[in-house]
């Protein structure tokens, strides 16, 4: 209408859409075009949709859905452009609740602005490389077509035509759990190579399990392409083969549990984690070149047993858990970090080393921490053998409730130069004596000294 395109509506119990449908901007925005189906949708082979804006405007809207199927063809194409000289990318949905299959392509890329987003909103859905031809539909009985028949159950994405939508917009796909139906998983069974990519964002959304069972990475060499991930599930997120981010970021939200099996890399781009428990094995290293990370998310256990590593910058690590488990594999350091490092949990067993320009380890239990050979009762306890795997300019000890000290040797306290207590009610310390590099002392109930304290090369206040 105008400037801007129109609005197109296709409907019934089972559509095709086998030539061209346009709703195309002349100078302005992009329209609308809503192509839905009781049954089957399908987009065919070499057909053409498009809601392209002009010169300068936004590209449209166009949705194609089924409660049932969805088929996107080898060859057919969906375009919502954003203006050749100013506007972004528009937004495209293909979705089958039942089935999906995603081989054509999709273009909301945006020269002058920002690209749009792709949406695909199965049940389950796999990604993985179909072979040419692979999926192909036949319309049974001749026009008008009474059948389309999908040759597989669940959903499939190409991943050949994810990454050509991925080089020219933004993807999000999601998935559904509808009564009597799949749960919702989203599986990456191929490796995805993010070549060409990057400044675009890949979002998964299952409704219950994410599994990256092949790599993720930019495979080609040159520049590397900084490619944005996040992955949100309803239940669990498994992360089984490596990933590499190219400097964008990695975001994980789970509403379950998150395991990292393999090697996670950013270049610069961050590592974002929340969900209940968290675990990483031997093998499933993090590697941020500087960028952040940042598990403050975890409302259960978390289990580091191989390397978290932020340095080449000034990237933090901030992480959050009931519980914290830090346990070396090859490299002893399992947290080694650019900038501070903040651990808040309620216990923590430090069996590897924890490296840092500053550390804070606040105390989450409620119970208070004890400090040396005299544990606290449900509260945060570090010996002196796990202070000793702590190397810092600056440890701090915060706690809601009291500190009790116990047998600190020089050794113990030789990788911390100044090490902090703070406590809101009382430091006390007791039995054997402490020696620390230098210690300050904040406690807002009073310190009680009941043994000898020293400093070994710094101050005592």
């Amino acid at each position: 209408s105008g400037d801007n395109g129109g609005a197109v509506t296709m409907g019934g119990n089972r559509v095709g859409q086998l030539g061209t449908v346009n709703a195309d901007g002349a100078t302005g925005n992009g329209g609308v075009i809503t192509i839905t189906a009781g049954d089957t949708v399908a987009l065919g082979e070499n057909s053409v949709t498009t809601a392209n804006a002009g010169l300068n405007g936004d590209g449209g809207t166009i949705v194609v859905f089924s409660p049932d199927s969805a088929l996107f063809r080898r060859g057919a194409r969906i375009e919502a452009r954003g203006g050749s000289e100013s506007g972004d990318g528009g937004f495209v949905e293909v979705s089958g609740q039942r089935h999906v299959e995603i081989i054509g392509t999709v273009n909301a890329s945006a020269p002058g602005g920002e690209s749009g987003t792709f949406l695909i909103d199965p049940s389950n859905v796999t990604l993985l490389n179909l072979p040419p031809g692979d999926g192909d539909w036949t319309p049974v009985g001749g026009p008008p077509f009474t059948h389309f028949d999908p040759n597989t159950d669940g959903a499939v994405a190409d991943i050949g035509t994810l990454l050509t939508s991925l080089q020219n917009n933004s993807v999000i796909i999601t998935t559904v759990n509808i009564a009597g139906s799949e749960p919702g998983n989203i599986t990456v069974s191929d490796p995805i190579d993010l070549d060409g990519t990057g400044g675009n964002q890949l979002s998964l959304q299952a409704n219950n399990d994410i599994l990256v069972n092949a790599a993720v990475s930019d495979l080609t060499p040159g520049t590397p392409d900084a490619t944005d991930i996040s992955l949100s599930a309803g239940r669990a997120v498994a992360i089984n083969a490596p990933v590499d981010t190219g400097g964008g970021d990695l975001s994980i939200n789970a509403s379950g549990n998150v395991a990292v099996n393999n090697t996670i890399v950013t270049d610069g781009g961050s590592f974002n984690s929340a969900g209940v428990d968290f675990a990483s094995v031997a093998g499933g290293t993090i590697t941020t070149g500087g960028g952040d990370v940042n598990m403050q998310g975890h409302s259960g256990a978390v289990s580091i047993n191989d390397t978290i590593d932020t340095t080449g910058g000034a990237g933090v690590i901030r992480i959050s858990g009931t519980s914290i488990a830090l346990t070396p594999n090859i490299n002893p350091v399992v947290l080694d970090s650019g900038g501070a490092i903040t651990l808040r949990t309620g216990d923590i067993a430090v069996n590897g080393g924890v490296a840092g320009p500053s550390v804070t380890v606040d105390d989450l239990s409620g119970n208070g921490i004890g400090l040396g050979s005299t544990a606290v009762a449900g509260g945060l306890n570090m010996d002196g053998g796990e202070l000793q795997n702590v190397t810092t300019a600056a440890l701090e000890l915060d706690t809601a409730n009291s500190i009790t000290v116990d047998g600190i040797s020089a050794a113990n306290s030789l990788n911390a130069t100044v090490v902090t207590l703070d406590a809101a009610r009382a430091v006390s310390f007791v039995n054997n004596p402490s020696t620390f590099q230098s210690l300050v002392v904040q406690a807002d109930d009073g310190i009680a000294v009941d043994t000898d304290i020293s400093t070994a090369t710094g101050n005592l206040s």
